[in-house]
């Protein structure tokens, strides 16, 4: 089936859910319950009210709503939360799993299954008509560049950053060590403001995932073509996620149903992505999960139609 009947048709199903439910901390409910979180980065997910008709799903919906449909046994909520509070919920032990990357510091309390998706993970973005001027300051030309020599090279660019993010490990020990070499401009209105900053030139630099700054870009109605991408040495081309749930009996219970699942969680939510990746990333995407899994995305199977009889 067409991604674009799996998205009308998860869109339809939506308006049969349960209602949202706010948990308080360590608040327990029966086990038949699950919490999914969803933080609200488009389009991951997108907040109540804010997707247009004509827009897709995020694949964070078509990734839960598929799951929803293989546990028939469980009453789903949503639970609109940012990942601060996520990480406090599935630490209180309350039943809320959500789509998370996998940390050492997170597996003490975190149970994970196996890997859910495989998302192009963050990448260095310039206005395209200032690539010139990037490249003299900077030192780059083509390729993967290095954050660490940019900012070694170039003191003052301004870059935009939402106040409390993190990149991940590389990157933070990197934006740690040279922050006094960058203009931080703190950016409070979510991942869109801080793309808006950069096509006006308020800012040199961004640090963002392609999938988050592809749909942006279309909502505000702009040629991609208008900021250029860099690879980071210090990121990962892509990154697995997983879902995550707390690491006690009912979590690790739940775990170990998903990682059952067939096909695997991968295989099931390997296009869900895509609509949100140009044409060329597309290509790039499904050669690397080719080799990280062995397979090659195709048409993705419906919810409706993987359900146990």
């Amino acid at each position: 089936m067409p991604l674009v009947s799996v998205a009308q048709d998860v869109a339809s199903s939506a308006e049969q859910r349960e209602p949202e439910v706010t948990l308080e901390p360590h608040l327990h409910t029966d086990g038949d319950r699950i919490f999914w979180a969803k933080p609200g980065l488009e389009p991951l997910f997108f907040p109540p009210g804010s997707r247009t008709a004509e827009q897709e799903p995020g694949f964070g919906d078509l990734i839960l709503e598929d799951l929803e449909g293989q546990l028939p046994g469980y009453r789903h909520h949503e639970l609109r939360a940012n990942y601060a509070r996520l990480i406090s919920e599935i630490r209180a032990g309350n039943p809320v799993c959500g789509i998370l990357h996998r940390t050492p510091r997170r597996e003490g309390f975190i149970a994970f299954s196996n890997t859910l998706a495989f998302p192009p993970s963050y990448k260095l973005y310039v206005k395209a008509g200032n690539r010139q001027v990037f490249e003299n300051i900077a030192g780059w030309e083509e390729g993967a560049v290095a954050f660490a020599d940019v900012l070694q090279s170039k003191r003052g660019l301004r870059m935009a950053h939402t106040a409390s993010h993190s990149y991940g490990k590389a990157l933070d020990e990197v934006l740690a060590r040279y922050h006094s070499h960058l203009d931080l401009v703190r950016g409070y209105a979510g991942q869109k403001s801080l793309v808006k900053m950069l096509l006006a030139g308020r800012v040199d630099v961004i640090i963002e995932f392609p999938w988050v700054v592809n749909h942006h870009l279309e909502s505000l109605g702009i040629s991609s073509d208008e900021l250029h991408s860099m690879t980071l040495t210090e990121a990962p081309a892509y990154e697995p996620a997983y879902i995550g749930c707390p690491k006690n009996d009912w979590g690790l219970h739940l775990i170990d149903h998903l990682n059952q699942i067939e096909p695997p969680l991968h295989e099931r939510m390997k296009n869900y992505i895509e609509i949100w990746l140009k044409p060329d990333e597309v290509e790039d995407y499904r050669a690397a999960f080719e080799a990280y899994f062995g397979a090659t995305p195709t048409d993705p199977t419906p919810a409706e139609e993987s359900v146990p009889e």
